[in-house]
């Protein structure tokens, strides 16, 4: 199964404002092998529970993920400015999304 988008409510009276470089990444795609997810469904990544939100006011970047910048991981772009960093055990360590505010 493929994912398609990132769903949810992320209120930003918790975003930490900093300076952020979006990663190079590659256009892919992200496929879910979980045997339990029909189309549609949404899971939540149980490990994220530390992650925080990093904000740039001036390029409209957002990461969530860890402030650590790690170097070991593969970036893949989903959807156009949403971008996944992938760890070399499949798992999804952070998250890179350029959202537009209305």
């Amino acid at each position: 199964m493929e994912s398609t988008q990132l769903w949810g409510y992320h209120n930003d009276f918790s975003w930490l404002k900093t300076s952020l470089v979006p990663p190079k990444s590659d256009k892919g795609v992200i496929v879910v092998t979980d045997n339990d997810i029909n189309g549609g469904d949404s899971f939540r990544i149980d490990y994220a529970y530390n992650w925080e939100t990093y904000y740039d006011v001036q390029s409209g970047w957002l990461k969530i993920g860890s402030k650590i910048l790690r170097e070991d991981l593969n970036h893949v772009e989903f959807f156009r400015n949403t971008i996944a960093g992938i760890d070399g055990h499949g798992n999804i360590q952070e998250f890179w999304l350029k959202p537009k505010f209305k």
